[in-house]
């Protein structure tokens, strides 16, 4: 989508999936911390009220108590198939947002030129997806088994360990002589 009105400009990519599931593999560390490896990551969205502890018998809470190494293994609960941890990893992306300007016809005529714009531009600027209800250590873009995973063998698809899509900004200026 684009408009322009007097020389200035505007336009905007917005991409998104309406439908994508995500079920996290045993090593995905940065979803499931020391649920997976009493050594790993102590991730902050693993503390509070939200997790089941002796202290906190709070029956309703998304995490259960920590199992570390009781959870890994053929029959035990990180093996178990289950959807209480099938995330929505559907999203809505501003993808691409552009503004520029095009000087008129008289300066460019005063600077000898045919033609001249700025422009900044930016990308992956805002994301949103119900995963991140859950989790915001993932780009939902970048989730899937396969290829996508830099370590993508057998056993580790869908650990989610792609790179994220950052934000960049570009600065620029088009001359025509």
């Amino acid at each position: 989508m684009s408009a322009s009105w007097n020389g200035f400009g505007v336009s905007a990519f917005i991409q998104g999936i309406g439908r994508k599931h995500w079920y996290p593999a045993i090593e995905s560390s940065f979803f499931w911390g020391h649920y997976n490896r009493p050594y790993d990551y102590m991730l902050k969205l693993h503390t509070g009220n939200n997790v089941w502890t002796e202290e906190n018998q709070n029956f309703n809470a998304y995490w259960p108590r920590e199992r570390a190494y009781l959870a890994q293994g053929a029959g035990r609960s990180m093996s178990t198939v289950n959807d209480r941890y099938l995330q929505n990893v559907a999203f809505v992306r501003l993808k691409n947002l552009q503004l520029d300007y095009s000087f008129n016809k008289n300066i460019c005529d005063l600077l000898h030129l045919s033609g001249l714009r700025v422009y900044l531009s930016g990308d992956n600027l805002y994301t949103w997806s119900p995963l991140f209800k859950v989790n915001r250590n993932f780009d939902p873009e970048g989730i899937n088994p396969g290829d996508s995973d830099f370590r993508a063998v057998s056993g580790t698809d869908g650990d989610g360990y792609g790179y994220p899509m950052h934000a960049t900004y570009t600065i620029g200026i088009n001359v025509t002589f």
